[in-house]
C-alpha cells in the first residue's frame, strides 16, 4: 500500500493560485498569519502574546518570522527550570503556564480561519483525494487542519481517523498531533469558582502540564469546527473543553495526555508496517520530532522507495538517510507538479 505522509508544506502548497495570506502557515509563520488576520492580539491571548514580544524583542509581530516549535520549547525549558521563591517568581511561573496553555486555543483558532475559506477545486489535495479511486492508500499527517478530510469530501469519499468500522472508500488519515476537529471534554476536572469576566484565561492556566480525567474524545464534523470559536470551549468553571491536539512543543509533546493518542500511534504503525511506496509532502522531518523519526525508523522497512516533495528535498533526504531510509525515488519541487503526474 503507498503511504503518503503530509508536513505543513502540503498546506501551504495544496493550492499556488493562492495569495500568501490565504495559505496555512508554515511553522515560522503561526505567529505571523495570526496578527494580520486579527486572530493572534493581546486582548485574546494575552500571556502568549505578551511572552512572544519578549521573546521576539519586537513590537511587530505582523512582520516577525518565528519558529513555533522553538518558541514554546524556549516557554517549557523556563517554566520547568523555575524554581519560585518570591512573588515575582510565582506570578513569572503562572504566565508562562498561561502561555502554553493559550497556545493550543490559539492553534485551534488559527486553522479554524483556514477552513472557513477552503473552497473545493481543482487544487492538489483534491486531485490526490481524487487518486484513491486509482490507488488505494493511507495517510499519516502531523497537520491540524481539517483541509484533505474537506477535499475527501468534495469527490465523495470519505475518511477515519481510527481503526474500526468504516464506510467503504473511506481513506486512514492519520493525526498523529491531533485535529482542530477533535475535542476533549474536561468535565471532571479542576473545578473553578469565582472566575469573573477573565474565564477563559483562569479556567484554561492549568491546560498545559496537567492531565485532566477527561471523557472520551468527540470528533465534530467538519462543519462542526466553523460553528465553535475557541471562547466556546469555556462554559463555565466546571464545563470547560481543550482542543485534541499536541502542540509543537519540542521535546516536551505530550503523547499520553489522552488515552486516544496511543490508539492513533499504534495505527500510524500499523500502516507504515504495510507500506510498499512512502510519499513525503511539505514534510521536514524535524529533529525535534523524536517520536515520528523513531516510528520512521523503526517501523518503515529501510527498502521501501521513497518520494519527496519539497523545495527542500535534500534536506529531507539527509534526514530520512539518518534514520536509516536511503531508497529514493524521483524527487519533486512542488505539491502540484506531483499531482498533476498522478
Amino acid at each position: 500500500m503507498k503511504t503518503y505522509i503530509l508536513g505543513a508544506g502540503a498546506s501551504y502548497g495544496y493550492d499556488e493560485s493562492l495569495l500568501d495570506e490565504l495559505r496555512p502557515p508554515l511553522t515560522t509563520e503561526f505567529f505571523s498569519k495570526g496578527t494580520k488576520l486579527g486572530i493572534f492580539s493581546e486582548q485574546d491571548f494575552p500571556d502568549l502574546f505578551i511572552t512572544l514580544k519578549e521573546y521576539l524583542k519586537s513590537k511587530n509581530l505582523s512582520e516577525q518570522e518565528c519558529d513555533i516549535e522553538k518558541f514554546l520549547q524556549y516557554l517549557a525549558d523556563n517554566f520547568i527550570s523555575t524554581k519560585p521563591q518570591k512573588p515575582d517568581d510565582f506570578k513569572r511561573v503562572q504566565q508562562l503556564q498561561s502561555a502554553l496553555s493559550q497556545s493550543f486555543y490559539f492553534i485551534y483558532q488559527l486553522f479554524r480561519h483556514y477552513a472557513f475559506f477552503y473552497t473545493p477545486k481543482f487544487d492538489s489535495y483534491r486531485r490526490l483525494a481524487l487518486y484513491y479511486n486509482n490507488c488505494k492508500y493511507g495517510v499519516i499527517t502531523l497537520n491540524y487542519d481539517i483541509l484533505f478530510e474537506l477535499a475527501l469530501r468534495s469527490v465523495n469519499l470519505s475518511y477515519h481517523y481510527f481503526v474500526g468500522p468504516h464506510y467503504p472508500k473511506s481513506v486512514p488519515v492519520v493525526k498523529v498531533h491531533g485535529s482542530i476537529n477533535w475535542i476533549n471534554s474536561c468535565k471532571g476536572g479542576i473545578v473553578y469558582g469565582n472566575t469573573g469576566k477573565n474565564i477563559f484565561q483562569t479556567v484554561t492556566q492549568s491546560i498545559y502540564s496537567n492531565k485532566f480525567w477527561l471523557s472520551p474524545m468527540v470528533v465534530l464534523p467538519l462543519d462542526g469546527v466553523k460553528d465553535i470559536s475557541y471562547t466556546d470551549f469555556v462554559r463555565s468553571g466546571l464545563d470547560y473543553d481543550e482542543p485534541g491536539l499536541i502542540p509543537p512543543l519540542a521535546n516536551y509533546k505530550d503523547y499520553e495526555k489522552v488515552e486516544r493518542y496511543k490508539e492513533i500511534w499504534q495505527f500510524a504503525e500499523s500502516i507504515l508496517r504495510e507500506t510498499s511506496e512512502l510519499i513525503v509532502i511539505g514534510c521536514s522531518i524535524r529533529k525535534e520530532d523524536i517520536k515520528f523519526r523513531d516510528l520512521i525508523k523503526n517501523t518503515l522497512k529501510n527498502d521501501i522507495p521513497i518520494t519527496i516533495i519539497s523545495p527542500e528535498h535534500k534536506n529531507v533526504m539527509e534526514e530520512l538517510k539518518c534514520l536509516g531510509k536511503t531508497n529514493f525515488e524521483e524527487s519533486f519541487e512542488s505539491f502540484e507538479k506531483y499531482t498533476k503526474n498522478l
